[in-house]
């Protein structure tokens, strides 16, 4: 289904909470629905329109992650250099889709055309604000570890090559096996 680009499905929004009324019905894909619509449903319901408030429940996600432990989890590749870490995440991110992304509220399978309610999003915003959170852990971990070691942008005398070259060409391969 090529990550949900060939699911077709329908939003029926009613950010007001009022049953009956749409106030927007759209048609797109299921992997726009978790890229964008989730986030712009819970900004709208959840955060008065306010793109910061719903940016500071994120910083607050990490916040409680760190209090908790949580963010010793999601940073399992401390610092995403390892060639392996974008495909535990990747297999993180797989595991995540199967779970929520590709059933509805009641565990029935979306299927091209469906129309997903406000409780599909509502039931999935942890998810995404999960998400948002723990990548954004983690590339300030990949940047504090490139920006901090001059060989890793500069490259290692031994081969030549930069440590952050050997990191995109992974991030390449990835990007290659997930299209």
């Amino acid at each position: 289904d090529r990550g949900g680009n060939s699911i077709h499905v329908r939003i029926d929004h009613h950010p007001s909470g009022a049953t009956g009324v749409i106030t927007k019905e759209k048609e797109t894909n299921l992997h726009s629905v978790w890229d964008d619509h989730i986030i712009e449903f819970a900004i709208t319901t959840q955060h008065n329109s306010s793109a910061l408030s719903f940016q500071q429940s994120i910083l607050d996600l990490v916040a409680e992650a760190e209090s908790t432990g949580l963010i010793d989890l999601w940073l399992g590749c401390s610092d995403g250099m390892s060639t392996q870490c974008p495909s535990v995440w990747a297999e993180e991110s797989f595991d995540d889709a199967l779970r929520w992304a590709y059933s509805d509220e009641h565990g029935r399978e979306i299927v091209d055309g469906a129309a997903l309610s406000v409780e599909y999003f509502g039931t999935r915003l942890h998810v995404v604000k999960r998400k948002l959170a723990a990548g954004g852990v983690r590339l300030a971990a990949v940047l504090e570890a490139v920006l901090s070691d001059g060989n890793l942008v500069r490259g290692s005398p031994a081969d030549g090559t930069s440590k952050l070259v050997e990191l995109l060409v992974g991030w390449e391969k990835l990007s290659l096996l997930l299209k």
